[in-house]
């Protein structure tokens, strides 16, 4: 199987030929590019689709106006989604393959998006959730985008994230620095999207717009989750239909603005979402098996539009799959970017959604690979599911027929041995081309960051995540995998809860009360000493009760290490690995 890494030079070298490609008004312009990618919303969450509680007259719209695909597919979890989107290779071939657990970095060698549309004088932005990491040289600004708000990991007030941030006035990470916003979440993304179009249209632009909505904790708007509430859904049912009418109504919000700026023509807006539905798969599932997480059907089936009225107007419905990966060569082709010595896992169907078209789609067979953990690190082979035609693979000895099972009930593998023979060769090959698993890691020593703050949510082996495994103290331990850029002494400060937080080590932490949720209260944790293992040096230090970290001072060599940790309870056992880490060159 035949696959490529592009190269820094590579893409030097295409900037000079691309350089003069600037959007002017007329019918040679660039389209602009805004791509919309939802978290959590499934294949059969929205009204067109046939949920019977769902309110998305927006979407249902954009559906019947746009290129639509009824058998598109995406990871089954959000990071790997998002790092084929960006790069239109595998997620696994990526190093962002998983949500967390030091494999949702995706690798810099990879080019990005942001880096193909700014080498051909796009501008760049980002606004919303980027949860491809957190530290350089992996955060959005180091991948290409001109323009960035985002907050940090996998949903506002997840580990790595401002302490105690809400859905309605977040602290967000505007151009690398925190900043206060007023409103609910999802209006901001939209409103701060439309400001900057407004304030950039003297170029063609490539605008990332990944929601959080309707990822948990479902803090809906009150007037949405009460709309849903007398529709017979009850808590987090009613909030996560909640998120979704909002995402509606902002999406109904910027097409207007785009026909009122006389943008609509020459924009390619493009929706999907994540992985199959968090939520609403017990309300409406569209007669699919599975849901977020799941390797069936409802796990990874998601809707994608396709909306250019200026260039596709013939819209219409295409049952071909495609998947994630193909999103980027065909945004690329569309737009008319050259990119001479670029391969991608995915292919360009721009060819055959042109208006007129008779190209027929390639046969193909492909792989939605999602799994936790080997034992050593890194994916597990047979975590997969193949796709071809109406046949689908999964785990390697499920074999089912969706023309005639839809729903995956009947396992048919002992009928068709040939067909299943011919999808496991197919990923036995493909298998052979993505492992083994290389850790992507973390730069510190880097002028461009001179305090790396870590978080557990980029441990590798073990998990902690989410707001309650750290009220919880989970009793867990992992590894950060790290990249030592400048070597000297540095200072290495262990923290149990987020550094401004101001909570020391062994206290818990009170109860959050939200506008419309909270968090329960923090555990208070025993710990009397900190340990760790880094560059080949072991060291321990007591810690006291009002200790906000435990403190370190090491040599490092530069070069690849790893920063292994420990809170120690008094019989000197460990407890837990450090939540949090702040590291700092000195000297």
């Amino acid at each position: 199987m035949k696959h490529t890494t592009w190269i820094t030079g590579t893409l030097l070298a295409a900037s000079a030929s691309l350089a003069n490609t600037a959007a002017v008004p007329g019918e040679n312009a660039k389209p602009n590019i805004i791509l919309i990618l939802n978290d959590d919303i499934g294949y059969g969450d929205l009204a067109c689709y046939g949920n019977p509680v769902a309110d998305t007259p927006n979407l249902d719209r954009l559906n019947q106006r746009s290129i639509s695909f009824s058998n598109y597919h995406a990871s089954p979890m959000c990071t790997p989604t998002r790092s084929a989107l960006l790069t239109g290779k595998d997620p696994i071939r990526t190093g962002g393959d998983f949500v967390c657990m030091g494999r949702s970095l995706t690798r810099t060698d990879i080019p990005m998006a942001s880096q193909f549309f700014k080498t051909a004088n796009y501008r760049t932005a980002i606004f919303g959730k980027w949860h491809l990491g957190n530290n350089i040289p992996f955060r959005p600004q180091d991948r290409g985008f001109d323009e960035v708000l985002t907050f940090l990991g996998s949903h506002i007030a997840s580990a790595p994230d401002y302490w105690e941030n809400d859905y309605w006035n977040p602290k967000l990470l505007h151009n690398g620095e925190w900043k206060q916003y007023r409103g609910f979440c999802t209006d901001i993304w939209f409103d701060e999207s439309m400001k900057w179009i407004e304030s950039h249209s003297d170029q063609p632009f490539f605008l990332y717009l990944p929601l959080n909505a309707a990822h948990g904790p479902y803090w809906s708007p009150q007037d949405l989750k009460k709309k849903y509430e007398q529709r017979g859904l009850q808590g987090a049912e009613a909030g996560f239909y909640g998120l979704i009418d909002n995402v509606d109504q902002n999406i109904g919000r910027l097409l207007r603005f785009l026909n009122e700026k006389q943008l609509d023509q020459n924009t390619i807006l493009v929706f999907t979402s994540d992985n199959g539905t968090a939520f609403g798969d017990k309300v409406f599932n569209a007669g699919m098996r599975g849901k977020k997480r799941s390797l069936y059907e409802g796990g990874h089936r998601v809707p994608l539009f396709i909306h250019w009225p200026g260039n596709l107007s013939e819209s219409r419905e295409i049952s071909e799959p495609v998947q994630t990966q193909d999103l980027l060569p065909t945004l690329l082709d569309l737009a008319d970017i050259p990119l001479p010595g670029a391969e991608f896992d995915g292919i360009s169907f721009a060819e055959q959604i042109r208006p007129g078209s008779t190209a027929d789609f390639p046969e193909r067979k492909l792989v939605v690979q999602y799994g936790n953990d080997s034992k050593t690190g890194g994916h597990r082979k047979y975590d997969g599911t193949v796709i071809w035609n109406q046949w689908r693979l999964v785990k390697n000895n499920e074999l089912y027929n969706l023309e005639t099972d839809p729903g995956q009930q009947t396992n048919v593998i002992d009928q068709y041995p040939e067909t299943a023979r011919a999808l496991r060769e197919h990923y036995e090959a493909w298998w052979d081309t993505v492992s083994p698993f290389k850790y992507s890691r973390i730069h510190i020593g880097s002028p461009e960051e001179p305090v790396s703050t870590l978080s557990s949510k980029d441990w590798a082996y073990g998990y902690c995540d989410d707001p309650g495994n750290l009220r919880r103290g989970t009793n867990a331990t992992g590894v950060w995998h790290l990249d030592v850029q400048t070597a000297g002494t540095y200072s290495i400060k262990l923290h149990r809860w987020p550094p401004e937080s101001d909570l020391s080590i062994t206290a818990g932490a009170p109860k959050f009360i939200g506008k419309y949720g909270w968090f329960e209260k923090g555990a208070a944790l025993p710990i009397a000493g900190a340990k760790i293992n880094i560059g080949g040096q072991t060291l321990t230090v007591p810690v006291k009760p009002d200790d906000q970290s435990a403190d370190f001072t090491v040599e490092l060599d530069a070069g690849e290490t790893e920063l292994a940790t420990w809170f120690l309870l008094e019989n000197g056992k460990p407890r837990c690995s450090a939540f949090y880490a702040q590291l700092k060159r000195i000297q």
